[in-house]
């Protein structure tokens, strides 16, 4: 229930772009190259919101993969 404010996408995102160093360590890229990636496959990412729950947004799908991958 409190994800879409509390999440740790919610919280770690809009700072880590403020902080592109960091944000580099985090995602292994530049914001640029997210933004771009997030340009070519959000369309496919996007969900449709239903009546029992929101859809995760395009950007937090790419988040959680990208910190997936990069752990295994």
């Amino acid at each position: 229930m409190k994800r879409p404010q509390e999440g740790q996408f919610q919280v770690n995102f809009l700072t880590l772009r403020a902080y592109p160093e960091e944000f580099f360590k985090y995602y292994r890229m530049r914001i640029t190259t997210f933004d771009e990636l997030l340009t070519l496959i959000g369309p496919y990412l996007k969900k449709e919101d239903t009546i029992l729950r929101s859809a995760i947004q395009p950007e937090e799908r790419l988040s959680v993969t990208l910190r997936y991958t990069l752990l295994f």
